[in-house]
């Protein structure tokens, strides 16, 4: 529902805050990861302050899905944020 606002920042640039996404990578939450891949101002391969992406923190965590997920969506196994 939140993502249907126009008043939600899905993707907010804070380079001390994690993205959505990157929370939604290390918890694991499939579903979650899945929803915000699908909104097109969603940068997947957005680095945090410590310059690590949500791939970095699915694959840390052992969330092989949320991985292969982000893998499926273009995401940079080297972690360049080209986008």
């Amino acid at each position: 529902m939140l993502l249907t606002r126009d008043d939600i920042e899905p993707d907010p640039e804070s380079p001390y805050s994690p993205t959505p996404l990157t929370v939604a990578a290390e918890s694991g939450y499939d579903a979650v990861v899945r929803l915000l891949l699908g909104q097109h101002d969603v940068n997947p391969d957005a680095k945090d302050d410590r310059g690590q992406t949500p791939l970095w923190y699915a694959a840390r965590k052992g969330h092989e899905s949320v991985r292969h997920l982000l893998e499926q969506n273009g995401v940079d196994p080297n972690g360049t944020d080209d986008r």
